[in-house]
């Protein structure tokens, strides 16, 4: 049953988790969304802090019934791995994971591996999110219905006692795991949505100046081409270098259009190491 003090000891353990979001959204301005060199290094700053947040969880913990003590160790290790991937989740699964080990007593091996089978569960979902192209509303959805079950399968694993926990705790710990990924979810969103719009913005404003200056030099040369189109002779083997260079014209004129249609930001696969390159004309086709 939630009570009253468990909705307090609640909200404290959001307010850790939205500490989460606010480290989460200067560590994307420190080291960039996109850029190759930074990356790692974003994923393992993440992957550090949020195991860092899943330890403090641990250590307040929530008081759900006499002598039973539940906490939010799930949330931050699901987050960060369905907003930052793989290895972040990693990293962070891997420093929780390790603490309840050290801490020991009964359940340690339990425990240990259901915060590791979070951290798998949340890289998994941000693969599917990734192929659909953000973290939507189903994505949060599955990936808490997977934590709760989880959580759950760590305690009825252990029998009858695991039982009588667990039909104390169930409403306890469903109000906690859809709670916090499924709402705090939503302020992790907003950091990369927010980023998302302002280098969409940057990358417009970009192209539309550099259309405006090709265009006018372009208009001169294409004129020039066809003026000369109508003085080489049909037969003579330069109006073949004039066609071609009226070719490479009209291709230039087709991808400053589709500069001037941007409306989303997709990249071609680059290689390791080099800056990703935008794909104008995935970039420029109605969504």
């Amino acid at each position: 049953m939630v009570t009253t003090p468990f909705v307090f000891e609640l909200l404290d353990d959001f307010l850790y988790i939205a500490l989460g979001a606010l480290i989460y959204s200067y560590t994307r301005e420190w080291f960039g969304a996109r850029r190759a060199g930074n990356v790692p290094v974003r994923e393992w700053v993440n992957g550090l802090a949020f195991g860092g947040l899943a330890i403090a969880l641990i250590v307040q913990g929530i008081p759900a019934g006499p002598g039973i003590l539940i906490d939010a160790r799930h949330v931050p290790i699901a987050l960060i791995a369905l907003f930052d991937g793989w290895a972040a989740g990693a990293v962070a699964g891997l420093v929780a994971a390790s603490f309840r080990a050290w801490l020991g007593g009964p359940g340690t091996l339990l425990g240990s591996a259901a915060i590791l089978a979070t951290a798998i569960a949340g890289g998994l979902t941000h693969e599917w999110a990734r192929r659909t192209g953000s973290v939507r509303p189903r994505h949060t959805a599955a990936l808490s219905a997977v934590v709760f079950v989880i959580v759950a399968a760590r305690l009825l694993v252990l029998g009858g006692p695991g039982f009588e926990v667990f039909a104390r705790v169930w409403p306890s710990y469903l109000t906690l795991i859809l709670v916090g990924i499924g709402l705090l979810a939503r302020l992790f969103h907003d950091v990369v949505e927010r980023e998302r719009v302002a280098e969409l913005r940057a990358v417009t404003l970009l192209a539309n100046a550099a259309a405006h200056e090709i265009n006018n030099p372009l208009a001169v040369v294409m004129g020039s081409l066809d003026l000369l189109a109508t003085e080489v002779p049909a037969d003579r083997p330069g109006i073949r270098l004039v066609d071609r260079a009226r070719e490479g014209g009209e291709r230039i004129k087709e991808i400053v259009t589709r500069m001037q249609r941007i409306t989303r930001l997709e990249r071609l696969p680059g290689d390791p190491g080099l800056p990703a390159l935008l794909d104008i004309r995935r970039s420029s086709e109605p969504g």
